[in-house]
């Protein structure tokens, strides 16, 4: 049952990903696209310049066909995920499978897909370099506070882990 239900769950986000970021016009959908990324670079530094939302601009445009590739990758890891969850009944014969596969996503992907991955990991990072040349002080400073949060929460999650006796955070094996 809660397979079944797990299963319907992934169905749903994937029509709704589909619906977001593949379906409808294509201004429409360039337009979702972009308010995605401007609202997650928003939640780091606070409201961006004109200049700086055209750079977001010019990154979803140039990967416009990124979107079918991530949605089969997503699908195809999913059906992985959901064929280790049936193989292995037990938590103790999981934990490695199941490890292995978030530790290493793009094993189930095609060829194709990891290229496009790589290239859009390599384009994201360069993005956040020519925008971190273009950070105000607010901006810049709020940028600080959130690594910094981070900072605090991996020292918590560090702590908690050694106090249970390192059972979570174990690296693969």
């Amino acid at each position: 049952e809660q397979i079944v239900s797990l299963e319907r769950k992934l169905a749903k986000d994937n029509v709704k990903f589909r619906e977001e970021f593949i379906s409808g016009d294509p201004r429409a959908r360039d337009r979702r696209r972009l308010d995605r990324l401007v609202e997650r670079m928003e939640d780091w530094t606070g409201r961006l310049e004109v200049s700086q939302r055209s750079q977001l601009e010019t990154f979803v445009l140039a990967h416009d066909n990124d979107y079918e590739l991530r949605l089969e990758s997503r699908i195809r890891w999913q059906r992985e995920l959901i064929a280790l969850i049936r193989k292995h009944k037990n938590a103790e014969e999981l934990i490695a499978p199941l490890t292995k596969l978030l530790a290493n996503p793009e094993s189930s992907r095609s060829t194709e897909a990891n290229a496009n991955f790589q290239a859009w990991e390599r384009d994201l990072a360069q993005l956040l370099v020519n925008l971190n040349k273009t950070l105000t002080g607010p901006q810049r400073a709020r940028v600080e506070k959130c690594f910094e949060r981070y900072v605090e929460d991996l020292k918590a999650l560090r702590a908690s882990n050694q106090a249970s006796g390192g059972i979570f955070l174990k690296a693969p094996g």
